[in-house]
């Protein structure tokens, strides 16, 4: 049976990514479309936009792979790159954990891992967050499991490309940096030292050379997306406190069981710690800031922290017989709950009905504005590159009285929008401005009548308006 707990492992995670399935998120879709715009400027020529300047990842990195990679197989394909990002994170978290404490406990973490509401979700989703777990994943791996100085190097250039792939990450390599010098192992303190400082060196000096590399627009995106970040959709900590508790409220409760029977010396206190410290990094930004966007995938991190001590705690479990049905209990419901909140997540607005009314009227070139610009340019850039969505909050600094001139002078060929709020405090009085200017305006007409769309487990009413010729 143990030699199947592999291959069982990998196939669950799979199944479980495989389960979802929708049209191209916004971030996917602004990734990839952005990737293959640095494509066809290489190949080309065409002026491709400045993605540096407000992406949180060095632009050359993730997306121009998820670009190439669309090109060959379309959005499956790149969501197929990140569910396999996911299995080695799911793999490495597990070997991390069967090194520190048992095979069982290693088998139990990957499940862990794998069934996490979160990770599921990025399992299917083309973002770089997948690519950036993985990284950080076998840069744990290698820190704790290891012991060469070569090993060392390995992790300083993983965790180097985790930080290039999502500006974010580098709040984790004080905490991986750091497992080097209390993994367990057979190491004397010099070589944990020497171990230490080679990873660092080769994460500065990595992380400096590419800063350098792609200069000015990188330094740029990062105080924009990270170091000075804006809250885009201010949201209670109480409320944030919930989406924690409903997504990893379970593996936090093993992983604080696990931890507490682990402190046994000075190093198992300090591994916990560590751990803890890395769960959590994240969790506190947000609480801080108390920024809802992105908080729900972020808690994917917090599981590759969490689950080697939940699977401590099952593991435990599973040494009992009268406890066999506890711990059968807990996995059921792990997976349950799961499965069900990365579908939960995984509902966003499904723009394949708005797509076939859009394209029904032969699209012309020109601008065309809509709260879902991006998924809506990746599906219909291979029809019809020469349209340019341009997404709602553009207009969002914009005073009532342009918005308004900009209806008269006909400067869009198309709105097309969804009756829903824009999940933004800042951007909907605008937008009510846009549609009551274009309702009202005798130069656009309406195509069709509005319809509907899923989204969120629900609807979504969407309305289609044209430049009349």
């Amino acid at each position: 049976m143990q030699r199947l707990a592999v291959p069982l492992l990998v196939f669950l995670q799979v199944l479980l990514s495989l389960n979802l399935g929708n049209t191209a998120f916004e971030d996917e879709a602004l990734y990839i479309q952005a990737g293959k715009d640095l494509l066809a400027h290489w190949q080309t020529g065409v002026v491709a936009p400045d993605y540096g300047v407000f992406f949180s990842g060095a632009p050359l990195a993730y997306p121009l792979l998820a670009g190439f990679l669309d090109r060959i197989g379309g959005l499956e394909l790149v969501r197929s790159f990140s569910m396999a990002c996911i299995v080695v994170a799911m793999l490495s978290t597990r070997a991390t954990a069967a090194h520190v404490f048992s095979q069982r406990a290693g088998d139990l973490t990957g499940f862990a891992f794998a069934v996490t509401g979160p990770v599921v979700f990025l399992s299917a989703l083309a973002t770089f967050d997948a690519l950036c777990l993985m990284l950080l994943s076998v840069a744990l791996r290698l820190a704790v499991t290891q012991t060469s100085r070569s090993s060392a190097v390995l992790v300083g250039l993983a965790l180097a490309a985790a930080t290039v792939v999502k500006y974010t990450s580098a709040v984790f390599l004080p905490v991986v940096l750091a497992m080097v010098l209390v993994a367990a192992g057979r190491q004397t303190g010099r070589n944990r030292l020497v171990r230490f400082l080679t990873a660092a060196l080769v994460t500065a000096v990595a992380i400096g050379l590419l800063y350098g590399l792609w200069g000015r627009e990188v330094h740029d995106g990062i105080v924009l997306t990270t170091a000075s970040r804006e809250v885009l959709n201010p949201t209670p900590n109480s409320q944030l406190a919930g989406y924690f508790a409903r997504d990893i409220g379970l593996l936090t409760l093993l992983a604080l069981v696990g931890g507490y029977s682990l402190i046994r010396s000075l190093r198992s206190a300090l591994l916990v710690l560590l751990l803890f410290t890395g769960a959590f990094a994240l969790v506190l930004s947000h609480l801080h800031l108390g920024e809802s966007v992105s908080f729900e995938k972020h808690l994917a991190y917090s599981a590759l922290f969490l689950a080697p001590l939940a699977g401590r705690s099952l593991a435990y479990l599973a040494k009992s017989t009268m406890h066999m049905m506890l711990l059968a209990a807990l996995m059921v419901v792990m997976l349950v709950s799961g499965t069900s909140r990365a579908g939960g997540m995984y509902q966003w607005p499904n723009v394949e009905p708005v797509v076939a009314v859009v394209m029904a009227e032969n699209p012309e070139a020109g601008m065309y504005l809509s709260t879902q610009a991006y998924p809506l340019r990746y599906h219909t850039w291979d029809e019809h590159p020469e349209i340019q969505w341009v997404p709602h909050y553009n207009i969002a600094a914009s005073s009532p009285e342009a918005i308004r001139q900009s209806v008269e002078d006909g400067t869009y060929e198309m709105f097309v929008w969804s009756a829903d709020s824009a999940g933004s405090s800042a951007e909907d009085p605008q937008i009510a401005v846009l549609r009551q200017a274009v309702q009202d305006s005798p130069r656009y007409r309406l195509v069709t009548e509005p319809f509907r769309a899923p989204a969120w487990g629900g609807e979504q009413v969407w309305h289609v308006y044209e430049l009349k010729g």
